[in-house]
């Protein structure tokens, strides 16, 4: 049995729940009342997770600690908690250090850029 590790914490828009990045995928919590509501094993590590409000969607960064996911922490996923599938991936040429989420896109960081993507199909729409 493997124990599960957070790597990352993060709180939604509403402050209703926090996204947990773990050692094997994720875990999603209720502050009100405090409660697991989620977890998924991937069989490897997340590094980043964002919650959308409070939908069914949590945009993930795979993992650095191995095991990874998702080939690592190069690759985004927008993933669908009630169905238990992926909406849609895209590989980044540079890992991704920080991440946040609106309901029509998605802000990543790089150590070199910022980059906009379309929430719904992973497009990619511009850098800087």
């Amino acid at each position: 049995m493997t124990t599960e590790k957070i790597l990352d914490a993060h709180v939604n828009q509403t402050h209703d729940f926090v996204s947990c990045a773990t050692t094997t995928g994720y875990s999603l919590f209720c502050l009100r009342p405090w409660e697991r509501r989620d977890t998924y094993d991937f069989g490897g590590s997340l590094s980043l997770t964002r919650m959308l409000y409070t939908t069914n969607i949590l945009v993930c960064v795979g993992g650095v600690v191995a095991p990874v996911a998702f080939d690592g922490n190069k690759t985004v996923v927008v993933w669908d908690m009630k169905r238990r599938k992926t909406i849609c991936t895209m590989e980044r040429p540079q890992p991704v250090y920080e991440l946040q989420v609106t309901m029509k896109y998605i802000v990543l960081a790089t150590h070199y850029s910022v980059e906009i993507l379309r929430l719904n199909s992973c497009t990619h729409i511009t850098r800087f």
